[in-house]
């Protein structure tokens, strides 16, 4: 971007990348997190991207509980039930057995909070701004309430290597463009009433016109604006997607492509910190939810300012990802008429 375009940005226009929004907490003992000393990171946002949370951890254990937000924060003492995704509830356990809950190590130790969704028993959708900057992945299904080990958990520990971790190749964080990447379980999940596949967008239907209809975003991210750490449980909100064309007004025609898709924001319904990854989903002619996009950034001023969060499009990564994984995915065939003018919204 010209330098002559970025000085005409005010400092609330800039973009924060949903996937940095991590919590990041600090642990007195290898096995156990110390939430009271969770904090955000405080400091000029980068263009583009926003605040994250530290997390200092004692020795190189990997901690069991630890967990991280898109934004987030928390109240020590707190009433857990004030806990969500912005403007949303609390999702009755398990109603989103597809969603992924991540805490992520850095190579220099520090660790964040990432969404995702399964794809396949053995592979992880998630954005490659959670990706990208990990090197030891805890991968967490199943789960409602993160913090705690529930029976109904399966969680798998994932290292860095060519073969398990997959950004895409394509992935620009200034620009935040392809913002999606693909992690390798070390062995195929259990499917169950807790756990299962996420549906995508077959091919056939990649090009069908999503503008206007009802969308749900989900996740452990912050709450609001003003909390310390991520939702102890999994929490959703329900609200429309918004044309790409408003979506770029709105962020004055800098950064959403045709491979973005935005919900409204309206009413203060978005995601927050620690939300990053997760997903996006619409109901298929048969009511059944399709994941259509990967959480990928907000804007800079806060997540309650009434803005659309953007999310990278599934379906403009088809090729890509059945190229990864081989395929196998669990799609729906039929999402609604296509764009009347063969575009996508």
């Amino acid at each position: 971007m010209p330098r002559s375009l970025r000085a005409l940005l005010p400092a609330v226009m800039r973009v924060s990348v949903a996937a940095l929004l991590a919590g990041w907490l600090c642990a007195a003992r290898a096995q156990e997190t110390d939430w009271s000393s969770v904090r955000l990171k405080t400091g000029e946002p980068q263009l583009l991207l926003q605040h994250v949370m530290d997390v200092e951890m004692e020795g190189v254990d990997y901690p069991d509980n630890a967990f991280v937000s898109r934004v987030g924060e928390t109240r020590s003492g707190g009433d857990a039930a004030s806990f969500r995704i912005v403007a949303g509830q609390e999702a009755e356990p398990h109603q989103f057995p597809w969603q992924v809950g991540m805490l992520i190590q850095g190579e220099d130790g520090e660790m964040f909070f990432c969404g995702g969704s399964l794809l396949t028993p053995e592979w992880v959708l998630t954005a490659a701004h959670c990706a990208e900057p990990g090197y030891i992945f805890e991968v967490i299904l199943g789960a409602h309430r993160i913090r705690e080990r529930e029976e109904s958990q399966q969680r798998f520990k994932v290292k860095k290597t060519d073969s398990t971790v997959f950004v895409h190749p394509e992935w620009d964080a200034e620009k935040t463009a392809n913002d999606i990447a693909l992690i390798k379980l070390p062995n195929a999940a259990k499917l169950n009433e807790y756990v299962q596949l996420t549906r995508i967008p077959s091919k056939q239907r990649a090009e069908a016109s999503l503008w206007n209809k009802n969308a749900t975003m989900s996740g452990w991210g912050k709450p609001s604006d003003s909390a310390e750490s991520i939702s102890p449980v999994l929490r959703f909100v329900v609200t429309r997607i918004v044309s790409n064309y408003y979506c770029n007004f709105r962020y004055m025609f800098l950064i959403i492509k045709d491979t973005n898709i935005c919900a409204s924001g309206f009413s203060g319904k978005s995601t927050c910190n620690g939300d990053s990854g997760g997903p996006l989903t619409v109901p298929d002619a048969d009511t059944k939810p399709t994941q259509v996009g990967v959480t990928s950034f907000g804007i800079g001023l806060g997540c309650e300012k009434y803005w659309p969060p953007a999310f990278t499009r599934v379906s403009a990564y088809l090729d890509w990802m059945t190229k990864i994984t081989g395929g196998g995915f669990h799609d729906t065939t039929d999402l609604g008429p296509l764009s009347s003018n063969g575009t996508l919204w």
